[in-house]
């Protein structure tokens, strides 16, 4: 048995979050009623069905898919933006956008990089989960260099402000591009604009900021605003 979220997610209809959101709107029946309690347990063989999508929603591994996406700047990591911003699936073929897809490990607008698109809810979970710690590998331009005792502060976790601090994470000096200096930084946590809140804590101004890896996935050669499939290989890796 699972609860109803994590069921609808598994079975690769949208992310967890989404799937709450579906239920709190009173958007989601099981067996033909409407379900508004998050703790609701389903089996495998209970039917689910979303308002507004004719089919029941089926556990079907076979029709899964994995996509690797390099996200341009100004482009919104959802499937529908209110401001008419181009999102993400602007990018996807209509027949790929056909998967119901959603992309695992958001970036804000004005950053680019590795954006895993799945229609797997079992991975985004995997992926996302705060207790799982999969490392997330950052290229980040800055206006000046961080002292070492900055450097030291950095890694260790910062308290941004009252409610937001930030856990340990890992910091480098990458080069130095005309006026711009560049660090690698790796996440394991996945907090709203983590680091250009931590570098502002420094009087630094964050210029640039790409996605290079997440986990075992890296980026790679693939030009920004294009995607491919993952191979049996790299989505193996990513399950481990």
């Amino acid at each position: 048995m699972k609860r109803l979220g994590l069921a609808i997610s598994s079975r690769g209809f949208c992310s967890r979050r989404q799937a709450d959101k579906l239920i709190l709107e009173q958007k989601v029946k099981v067996n033909g009623e409407i379900v508004t309690d998050f703790s609701f347990k389903v089996a495998d063989n209970d039917q689910i069905t979303i308002d507004g999508y004719e089919n029941t929603i089926t556990k079907n591994p076979d029709e899964f898919v994995y996509f690797l996406f390099n996200k341009p700047p100004d482009c919104v990591c959802t499937n529908n933006d209110p401001q008419g911003r181009k999102t993400y699936l602007d990018y996807f073929s209509i027949e790929d956008k056909k998967h119901h897809l959603f992309p695992i490990g958001r970036l804000d607008l004005k950053s680019q990089g590795l954006l895993i698109v799945t229609n797997d809810g079992e991975l985004y979970n995997k992926l996302m989960h705060p207790r799982n710690h999969v490392e997330k590998e950052y290229l980040v331009g800055v206006d000046k260099s961080l002292r070492k005792d900055e450097l030291k502060k950095f890694s260790q976790g910062l308290m941004i402000r009252e409610g937001y601090e930030t856990g340990p994470c890992e910091i480098k000096e990458y080069r130095m591009v005309g006026k711009t200096y560049y660090y690698l930084v790796i996440l394991k946590q996945g907090k709203n604009r983590q680091i250009r809140e931590s570098f502002k804590l420094f009087h630094i101004y964050v210029s640039f900021i790409e996605r290079i890896r997440i986990g075992s996935l890296e980026i790679g050669d693939l030009h920004l605003g294009k995607y491919r499939k993952l191979t049996i290989h790299e989505l193996e890796k990513l399950k481990r």
